[in-house]
């Protein structure tokens, strides 16, 4: 009974599992993984594991094994990529165990694997769009910059060159015109301070952010 249920879950977990020899060859796996990864399965078992194994990824899956093997841990959890038959990439989180012989030497290793392309997916999609926010934010930055600091020195200049008006030219107080400057210049004096108020509290909020998991 014990095998007969423990052969129906193999057969039909939702997620892929394999037994794994030493020779990293497939020893048996389940439909799920067949469908997962697209192989037949002679053709899989044809294989070793390594070979639709992202090279990037499979430097620290075999030191995860040996690992095993050494018996420094008695299981790891990775994050890796397979290449499905078509060619495409499938990120998998692989959960794996190493089974003994009553003698207690190394018979084969036990791999459960989860689809994780989607949620990978979703990340980068995630990651790119914060990363067009962090550059938007930063142009963002700039322009509070340039409104706060290189306009306030153009006004400065205007102001200075309004006061030489008014010593220079004595009655130039009462004409209409220089009076609409003198209080557009005193307008946009305030307007640019509370602009710079407004850019002081919006940054130093985000400063404070805190990442997440």
């Amino acid at each position: 009974i014990k095998d007969k249920l423990f052969q129906n879950i193999f057969d039909n977990a939702p997620n892929g599992i394999a037994i794994v020899g030493l020779d990293y060859k497939w020893v048996k796996v389940n439909r799920s993984l067949l469908e997962l990864l697209g192989y037949s399965e002679e053709e899989l078992y044809a294989m070793r594991f390594p070979e639709i194994t992202h090279k990037d990824d499979l430097e620290v899956a075999l030191a995860q094994k040996f690992q095993l093997l050494e018996r420094h841990i008695a299981r790891y959890q990775i994050k890796k990529r397979y290449f499905h038959k078509t060619g495409r990439i499938i990120w998998v989180l692989s959960s794996v165990s190493l089974e003994f012989h009553e003698d207690c030497t190394p018979l084969y290793f036990i791999s459960q694997v989860v689809d994780i392309s989607e949620h990978k997916e979703l990340l980068l999609q995630m990651n790119s769009l914060t990363e067009i926010a962090k550059n938007q934010n930063e142009k963002l930055k700039d322009f509070a910059h340039i409104a706060t600091h290189d306009i306030r020195s153009h006004l400065g200049n205007l102001n200075m060159i309004a006061g030489f008006m008014e010593e220079e030219l004595q009655d130039i107080k009462n004409d209409e015109n220089f009076k609409m400057l003198t209080v557009a210049l005193a307008q946009l004096d305030t307007t640019i301070s509370n602009l710079n108020e407004v850019r002081k509290e919006q940054f130093s909020a985000q400063e404070n952010l805190t990442a997440l998991n």
